[in-house]
Parts: structure tokens; C-alpha cells; sequence
């Protein structure tokens, strides 16, 4: 009489390369049918699955073909009991639910059979492969755990990132150019706050950045990647609901990451352009009605043969058209104008400013190349001595040791001290035409810079009284530059030169506090427009 079987073979992704191989297993299982008289009807392959759960896709088709074929199978044949389950509980059950359809289990490996001593044996190697199983995955924990303390992660490297072996046998991330370089640059432009999420989006679009998957960047990738503290050395562990301090190179420091994060929130100093852009309407909800305080709206309106764009409140008319309307403004900006005299001021006590910290700054370069070519030529008249006989070789290791320490310090000082200059005069007659030219920058310029001006100039918006533009409140900035237009003292007041006359004083000692306060938040802000922030690393205010 003729006993039929089905097979069941099963590999974790682990084991593909031990001798639980898919093909290992297969031969084996044919070999023992031939050999026992078995006629192998089917064979099921489980793929990389783990023997730890009952939700197998191979498993839930063997019981299937089984429930169907009730009284046509007589073994299931597996090479080890532990390719069917590594839980006890589920190898019990699947083992019940196969005698139901009058299929056995039969381990190739492992002596199985319905006596008592079998069921017993069974049970015990289903146990073991449990215990095993639970052995392994607490040393993955401990492993784990010890990565993450050593400060290497345990999961998949964010985009930047990639994995490297060490020579301490261990995979550690390390950068992944050129997209380390293109996300790290698209940080120090998010930390100009010129940019938002979705300018820096295009931006790395047009760099030619791709994601993981070789696709293009939107704003919520960029929202994604400000978020995730791996970038600023700390690795977050879910399972452990816990941070470790990496030991990779960071993207970005401590200070940066934090700047990133306030600019994300909407808590920074620099000018950003209005929400409800239109660039047909670049004033619009950044002016006020003076009537009622709500801000002013612009629409279309269709005449008989045209289209008219005109700016309005909502609850008070006329409107007024755009044309009216913006060449108003322009006229605003006309009058916060300061006189030529005073930009050239203001840019020539910046030039002075700059130029007499860079002398400070580098004064000791001079002094440190010196002591270092002395120190040079006392190592090449020391080795001179050595080869004549004057000094035994012990004392000429010891002093030629102590030299190059020496050497390496002046090198070290001589590299924080030199700072390349930058073109101060070009800089400052950029700034000084941009001021002088203030209203026709505004005309010609985009929706993005023109909204980035308005806020520059005036932090508060602006109120429209229908007609005209009240006096509005200006940056520190233009509020410098128009109270020097009337006092010729108030530019001595921001370098501290002017003399403290009695009439003076307590005016001077006020005006000093607030200039120094405001002056960095200043010119910070005129950066958005001027490549004069360099000049800010080298100017220090009280």
C-alpha cells in the first residue's frame, strides 16, 4: 500500500548560507521519501520567514492543502522539528491540527513517533528550539544594547549616511558624498532664513539630490530631515524609548541643530516673506487699514472691456488702485531715505570697524612666525651638533622631541589667528548703492525679495489712512541711519567716539545702549540682502 507525503522546508535570512539552506533541506526531505517508501506529493518553501509566529504564508497553504486532502496525506516530513516552530505551544498546535486531517510529523533529523516516549521527545526538542530561539534573541539585545552605548546605531542609516567597516570589525556610519555635502549645505541655507522648506526643497532638486529611492525631494522630506536628531551626533532608540550620544561625525553642532529648530518653529530674528503670497498684490495683509486695523486685501475686478487690480479693506472704501497704491509706498520709502552723506558715514565706520579688528585679530601671526623659523632653525643647528658628537644621541631626542611640541603649538596658534580678508570696499559701496537706492530695488524686484524688504524695513507692516501711509515703525536699521541724517554725533555714538560733553552725556549714555543692543540684529537682518555678514564675524559690540 502505497504512503504519501508533503514536505516543509523553512530558512530565516540568517540561516540561507548555514545547512538549513532551502536546497539542503529540499534533498534531504526527497532522500528520506524514497528511502521510507514515501510518495512526496508537494513540497512547501518558506522564504526567510521566522518560526516564531503561526502567521506564515507557506504554513497557513500546508494546513490548507491538508484540511483538503483529509485521509490522502500520511506525513508531513521536516527536516528538524524546529523548522516548523521554534514556540512549543505552536508546534503542539500545528501538530493537532495535522493529526486531524491524519497527517504525522516526521523529523528527518529527530526521532518522532506516536509512542510516549516519542510525544515526550518531541515536546523536548520543541522546547529546546524555543529556549534556543529566546538565548539568541536576549545576546541580540545585549548586542544591541553595547552598540548603542559605544554609539553606534542598531537600524537603517538616514540619507547622507552610509555603513563602513571598521577596524574594529564593526560597521560605523560615515559621510555618503556628494548627499552628506548637498544636505548639510541646504541646512546652512535653511540657517540664513532667507529660504523655507519648500525653496530648500527646489534648491536640492536642482543640485540633483535624490532620496533613498532616486526620487526628488518635497518639503515634508525636508520637515523629515530638520527632525531627525541623528544628524546632530544623537541616535534615538524606539525600543528603548532612549537617546545615545554618537560617535559618528556630525552634520551639523549643537548650535546649529538648535538654530535650525528655532527658524523651523517661526523663532528667529531674520525677515521671511508673508504668508498668501500674489504677485500681483506684494502689499497685501502686510499693510493695515488705519479705519478698523484689519489688514488690507487686493483683487481683480472686471470692468465692461478690462481687468482692474486694486488694494482694499474689506469694511471701508474706496479701493485703491494698485498703481495709486504702490506708488504711495514707493513715495514711503523715499522718505525713510537717508541723505547719501549719511550712508557713506555709516559704511565708512564700518570699514574702519572691520579693518581695526582684523589688525587685532592677526596682530600675532607675525610674532608666531617668528618664534616659529627660530624654532625651525634651532632644530636644524641642534641635529648639526648631534652628527658632530657635541650632543649624545639622548639629549638630542629629548630637546628635538620638546622642539617639535613646541612647533606644533606655534602652528596651531598661527592657524586659529589667520583669518583671510575680505574686500571691505566692495562690500560696503554694494550696501551703500542698495540704501541709496532703496525704492527702485523694491520696484524691480520678485514677490519673494520684495515681501524679505518690507519686513526688513518696516518689522511692524505698514498703515494705510486712505489716502496715504502713516509714519510706521522702522528696523533699527533705517531708525540708525535717518537720526544720523540729523545729528552729525549719532555715528560717534555707535563706535563710542564721541566726546561725553555735559550737554551730551545722558543723551549718549540712552542712544549707546540701544545701538549696541540692536546693532547685530541689525545688520543680521540686512545680511538676508548684503553679503555683509562675514564683516559680523569680525565686529564686536558691548
Amino acid at each position: 500500500m502505497s504512503k504519501y507525503a508533503i514536505g516543509y522546508i523553512r530558512v530565516s535570512s540568517e540561516e540561507q548560507i548555514t545547512n538549513y539552506s532551502l536546497s539542503n533541506q529540499e534533498d534531504k526531505c526527497k532522500d528520506f521519501c524514497k528511502s521510507n517508501g514515501y510518495e512526496l506529493l508537494s513540497i512547501f518553501r518558506e522564504e526567510g520567514k521566522s518560526a516564531t509566529t503561526l502567521n506564515r504564508p507557506e504554513l497557513i497553504n500546508l494546513l490548507e492543502y491538508c484540511r483538503k486532502n483529509k485521509g490522502k496525506v500520511d506525513a508531513c516530513v521536516i527536516y528538524k522539528i524546529d523548522r516548523l516552530s521554534r514556540n512549543t505551544y505552536d508546534f503542539l498546535e500545528i501538530k493537532r491540527r495535522l493529526a486531524s486531517c491524519g497527517v504525522a510529523v516526521v523529523s528527518i533529523t529527530e526521532p518522532t513517533d506516536d509512542s510516549p516516549t516519542g510525544e515526550f521527545m518531541e515536546t523536548m526538542m520543541a522546547a529546546q528550539a524555543r529556549f534556543d530561539n529566546a538565548l539568541k534573541s536576549e545576546r541580540t539585545k545585549e548586542g544591541m544594547t553595547k552598540r548603542l552605548e559605544a554609539g553606534l546605531p542598531t537600524n537603517p542609516l538616514p540619507v547622507g549616511y552610509k555603513y563602513q567597516l571598521g577596524e574594529d570589525g564593526k560597521n560605523h556610519p560615515v559621510r555618503d558624498d556628494p548627499k552628506f555635502s548637498l544636505l548639510q549645505q541646504a541646512g546652512y541655507d535653511y540657517m540664513t532664513g532667507i529660504y523655507n522648506k519648500v525653496q530648500i526643497a527646489d534648491i536640492l532638486n536642482k543640485r540633483g539630490f535624490t532620496t533613498k529611492k532616486n526620487k526628488s525631494v518635497c518639503s515634508q522630506f525636508i520637515s523629515d530631515f530638520f527632525a531627525n536628531k541623528f544628524y546632530k551626533g544623537v541616535i534615538y532608540s524606539k525600543v528603548r524609548n532612549q537617546d545615545y550620544i554618537g560617535s559618528y561625525e556630525k552634520m551639523f553642532t549643537e548650535e546649529e541643530w538648535y538654530k535650525i529648530q528655532q527658524i523651523s518653529k517661526g523663532n528667529h530674528l531674520l525677515a521671511q516673506p508673508r504668508k498668501r503670497n500674489n504677485p500681483d498684490f506684494p502689499l497685501r495683509h502686510f499693510t493695515v487699514c488705519g479705519k478698523c486695523g484689519k489688514p488690507i486685501s487686493g483683487n481683480w475686478s472686471k470692468g465692461r472691456n478690462n481687468r482692474y487690480a486694486y488694494y482694499r479693506c474689506l469694511d471701508h472704501a474706496p479701493s485703491i488702485p494698485v498703481e495709486t497704491f504702490e506708488c504711495e509706498f514707493v513715495e514711503l520709502l523715499e522718505s525713510i531715505k537717508p541723505s547719501k552723506e549719511t550712508v557713506e558715514r555709516f559704511t565708512e565706520v564700518l570699514k574702519a570697524k572691520y579693518n581695526d579688528k582684523y589688525r587685532e585679530l592677526t596682530k600675532d601671526v607675525s610674532t608666531l612666525n617668528r618664534q616659529l623659523e627660530e624654532l625651525k632653525n634651532e632644530q636644524r643647528i641642534l641635529v648639526k651638533k648631534n652628527l658632530k658628537g657635541i650632543y649624545d644621541d639622548e639629549l638630542f631626542m629629548e630637546r628635538n622631541e620638546e622642539i617639535k611640541d613646541e612647533i606644533v603649538i606655534k602652528q596651531t596658534r598661527i592657524s586659529e589667528s589667520s583669518i583671510d580678508k575680505i574686500n571691505i570696499d566692495t562690500v560696503c559701496t554694494f550696501a551703500n548703492h542698495f540704501i541709496n537706492n532703496i525704492s527702485q530695488t523694491w520696484r524691480t524686484a520678485d514677490l519673494d525679495t520684495k515681501q524679505r524688504l518690507q519686513e526688513i524695513i518696516f518689522p511692524e507692516g505698514v498703515i494705510y489712512d486712505f489716502p496715504g501711509f502713516r509714519t510706521a515703525t522702522l528696523s533699527c536699521l533705517f531708525n540708525v541711519l535717518r537720526e544720523s541724517s540729523e545729528s552729525n554725533e549719532h555715528l560717534g555714538w555707535l563706535t563710542g567716539l564721541e566726546p561725553a560733553t555735559s550737554s551730551s552725556t545722558e543723551r549718549r549714555s540712552n542712544q549707546l545702549s540701544y545701538n549696541h543692543r540692536n546693532l547685530k540684529i541689525l545688520i543680521t537682518e540686512f545680511s538676508c540682502i548684503l553679503p555683509i555678514n562675514q564683516v559680523l564675524l569680525y565686529y564686536e559690540f558691548s
